[in-house]
């Protein structure tokens, strides 16, 4: 595989979104088009997919060029197509965006069995999961209820079953003395607090929301 020196790189400045950019020496000499192509697997040749053909501007300076881009976590590179059939590829680099993951519209809906947490992501990328932590005591102790895997920036809609506490009774009472107890299992109404946690793919964790009824 022939190699091309190009300075290539990502930016959010060019576009409203992110984009993969690349810089050449003057006038393109002896390139037919430039084709920028993704993988999702650098291990393997024939993974690598054509998204789009540049042709050369042959700009007395330096060229510089930019496309949009919008899927993270795959490889990109750079091919150079020559006139004399040659085919030159840049090293391969890989897109984890550089925008912040977060997330708007997150409300809850109560009901007296189970909460209903909508939330809508966007920007994501390098996610492991979301993590949904309850708290039923204002926040003072938390427990984890919920992992959500990621599908792209989109709705999310999640059930979470409340809790559940147990209750005594008295079952036989002589004399104002309870002689059998029963214990009950019941839902427990207290007042919740959600807090949503982004756990990234090297194990970090973002704290991006918290949420109460």
């Amino acid at each position: 595989m022939k190699s091309l020196f190009l300075i290539l790189f990502f930016s959010t400045k060019l576009f409203a979104q992110d984009s993969l950019g690349f810089k050449t020496i003057s006038l393109d000499i002896g390139v037919n088009y430039y084709e920028i192509q993704s993988s999702i697997d650098t291990t393997n040749t024939l993974s690598w997919s054509p998204i789009t053909v540049i042709q050369p501007k042959r700009l007395k300076d330096s060229n510089v060029y930019a496309v949009p881009i919008s899927t993270p976590n795959i490889y990109y590179r750079i091919a150079a197509v020559m006139t004399n059939g040659y085919i030159y590829y840049t090293s391969a680099i890989q897109y984890l965006s550089t925008l912040a993951v977060g997330i708007t519209k997150v409300r809850l809906q109560s009901f007296a069995n189970y909460i209903t947490l909508y939330f809508t992501s966007q920007n994501e990328s390098n996610i492991n999961y979301y993590e949904i932590d309850r708290s039923i005591d204002g926040g003072n102790t938390l427990s984890d209820v919920l992992h959500i895997s990621p599908k792209g920036n989109s709705d999310y809609v999640e059930t979470i079953n409340r809790p559940t506490k147990q209750v005594s009774s008295c079952g036989i009472k002589l004399f104002g003395w309870c002689l059998w107890k029963n214990l009950k299992t019941v839902i427990d109404s207290s007042e919740e607090i959600l807090y949503i946690y982004l756990i990234s793919q090297d194990g970090s964790r973002t704290l991006l929301k918290a949420i109460s009824e």
